[in-house]
């Protein structure tokens, strides 16, 4: 009897230690949940108060480069500008950050504040101003905030259908980018010979432009029949994605500046503005009108001045002297576009 009651106080003690390990742990990711949903909710709500702020207080004038976010620079000293895009009907506005370490925004709000969602940021080695190609860094989230609902740019039906995001910078108002092309990539180990488009940070040149744009078009999950051309302006939305690479696998889209061109109303054909020379306006004195119907010919001589005769017996005989050869040094030869002139060195790729 005795030994029964052993046996069965010892798998009550098993069966209890095993439910308190249980309960443990589901107290534990109970309280890891809580504090992600309060976490990220308490970013959305600084997000959002930083748009309405940002709405009321930026600066309009950007023609002397001057800082547009002056008036919240106290509060925000590395905001830098916002990234604006739809997921379907609802709009998703994000501020960008910029600071000289691209961990910095990982894991923190825009306050600077410890947060799991993080804030988009801007590559630090990226010149806002200046640079052709920024690339922009936020994490897919689950609740599709972020980056999280870029992932339908894999679909070439979504992309027609939202086919536009919004840019702006604290230098530049909001410009309207289409999108160019949607890809899935990788981080790839140190040392292979393969295209890594997070090591691009500025296309300086149009070899390095053109093979830059030859390999995402081949990364491409489909093809939007857009051809940017060097000095096109251009921005890259890169977030982790592990769809089809279970590790540091990528997902990324690319976008291209629109320029606007004014249309006259009651037509579809863009204006074209054409610079001709001006024609010399003729003039005339008061008792001689010079006859415009016909150009003039022969220069106007001074009826003052008598014109020179040479003496014809003996030609004056000119000798064009030898003119001494240039030595021309041949501009130094662009590499073929198949092969990038400049890139980057390796960089440390954030994990989104």
């Amino acid at each position: 009897m005795i030994d029964v009651l052993r046996y069965y106080k010892k798998k009550f003690d098993i069966v209890a230690a095993l439910f308190v390990v249980s309960l443990c742990v589901l107290v534990v990711t109970v309280s890891i949940l809580l504090t992600y949903f309060v976490q990220n909710k308490l970013n959305h709500d600084k997000i959002d108060e930083l748009n309405n702020i940002v709405e009321e207080e930026v600066e309009v004038d950007e023609d002397n480069k001057i800082d547009r976010y002056a008036k919240v620079r106290d509060k925000y000293p590395d905001l830098v500008g916002f990234i604006t895009y739809y997921y379907y009907n609802n709009k998703v506005k994000l501020p960008l950050m910029q600071t000289g370490d691209n961990d910095y925004y990982l894991y923190r709000d825009v306050e600077g504040i410890k947060s799991k969602a993080g804030t988009p940021f801007i590559d630090f080695r990226c010149d806002i101003e200046n640079s052709l190609l920024l690339v922009l860094y936020a994490h897919n989230m689950k609740d599709l905030s972020q980056f999280g609902a870029l992932k339908e740019y894999r679909s070439e039906s979504y992309r027609k259908s939202h086919p536009y995001l919004y840019f702006e910078t604290k230098y530049h108002k909001e410009k309207k980018y289409e999108v160019v092309a949607a890809f899935y990539s990788e981080v790839y180990p140190p040392g292979m010979d393969v295209f890594r488009y997070y090591a691009y940070f500025d296309l300086p040149n149009k070899a390095t432009y053109d093979y830059y744009m030859y390999n995402i078009k081949r990364l491409a999950e489909y093809d939007t029949g857009i051809k940017p051309k060097f000095g096109d302006k251009l921005i890259l939305l890169s977030t982790c994605d592990y769809t089809k690479k279970k590790k540091d696998g990528r997902f990324a889209v690319l976008a291209r500046e629109v320029i606007a061109v004014d249309i006259p109303k009651g037509t579809d054909k863009p204006v074209v503005m054409v610079t001709a020379t001006p024609k010399p306006v003729p003039t005339a004195s008061n008792s001689n009108p010079v006859r415009t119907d016909k150009p003039t010919t022969r220069p106007q001589v001074s009826p003052t001045v008598k014109p020179t005769i040479r003496p014809t017996a003996t030609p004056r005989v000119t000798v064009t002297p030898i003119p001494t050869p240039r030595v021309t040094v041949a501009p130094q030869t662009m590499a073929p576009t198949n092969e990038p002139v400049t890139q980057a060195p390796e960089p440390t790729m954030p994990t989104l």
